[in-house]
């Protein structure tokens, strides 16, 4: 083989694997919407010790009775994490692969597919329902724990 053809065989491998980076970049990161395609950990505000009894200032709508409660499941790359969903608009959430996490606390408004959290970052939505006792979270299932 030539060593200009060989040359272009390399130039067209880097091309397309930098375009297939900056396709699958693109495809993860949503932040001119707010939205994900994945439920995304929440990002941290104010630290409480979940056994600690500290409550956070709701300022978040209702939420539909078959939310509220404890959930746990979902899925990143660390493991599950648990959501409390309280009927003030308040929620908690943490991760459970931790044997003394951090709290994670804020505002849920919540519509009937959608649940805006709001905490010390940005705002960010997902997609709900319940089916069969479970949560789905932008795809991801809860159990009621």
């Amino acid at each position: 083989m030539s060593r200009v053809r060989s040359r272009g065989l390399d130039l067209l491998f880097i091309a397309l694997v930098a375009l297939v980076a900056l396709t699958l970049t693109s495809c993860s990161a949503s932040s001119d919407s707010g939205r994900s395609g994945s439920m995304p950990s929440p990002a941290p505000s104010p630290s409480v010790d979940p056994g600690s009894g500290g409550e956070p200032t709701p300022e978040g709508g209702s939420v539909p009775e078959e939310l509220v409660g404890r959930w746990n499941g979902g899925s990143n790359e660390q493991g599950h994490w648990y959501y409390e969903f309280q009927s003030d608009g308040s929620y908690s959430a943490w991760p459970a692969y931790e044997d003394n996490p951090t709290l994670i606390t804020g505002t849920v408004d919540v519509t009937s597919s959608e649940i805006t959290f709001s905490n010390a970052g940005d705002p960010f939505i997902v997609e709900w329902y319940i089916s069969g006792g479970l949560l789905f979270m932008d795809g991801y299932s809860y159990v009621p724990a």
